[in-house]
């Protein structure tokens, strides 16, 4: 989930009337939820996931966290997992967009006085509920031995600043 939070203003649950919206979503008072739900930024964040279509850039990234910041808001990116099953192409090169995705969103991070972290909806992909959902896949920074995966290191390298390799 994306968290809203102009300096850790009330928060309560999103009004129904006229938004076609997840029941959980919340909102920030006095913060434009229909006009943010559909920016491009929450579309390629849907439902918390990234797109495996068209993986946001770092510098697009950075200038969305800070035109959040400026509205007064942090971000914190949760529950991330980046789905590569349907990329197609060899397993190197699956596991090497994840691996850019997973640092740029670190990097991104980092960058952004906005952003406050990220965190990902669990570390190995043995336990995660994406096979259950949507079919086999390897979402996380692990694998099902607990072996660390290239994503990994990306996502180590976007916090240590390691240039990125786009």
């Amino acid at each position: 989930a994306l968290y809203l939070d102009p300096a850790r203003a009330a928060v309560g649950p999103l009004p129904a009337e006229g938004l076609a919206l997840p029941a959980d979503t919340r909102f920030v008072m006095g913060f434009d939820v229909q006009r943010f739900v559909a920016s491009p930024f929450y579309q390629r964040f849907s439902k918390d996931r990234l797109s495996q279509g068209r993986p946001p850039g770092f510098a697009e990234l950075v200038q969305n966290f800070d035109r959040l910041g400026e509205l007064g808001l942090s971000v914190n990116v949760s529950e991330l997992d980046v789905r590569v099953a349907g990329l197609g192409g060899t397993a190197a090169y699956r596991r090497a967009v994840q691996k850019r995705i997973y640092q740029r969103v670190a990097a991104a991070c980092l960058a952004s006085d906005a952003c406050e972290g990220v965190t990902t909806w669990g570390f190995t992909d043995r336990y995660s509920w994406i096979d259950g959902t949507f079919g086999a896949d390897d979402p996380l920074l692990f694998d099902d031995a607990y072996q660390k995966k290239p994503a990994y290191y990306g996502y180590v390298d976007g916090f240590l600043g390691v240039p990125l390799d786009d």
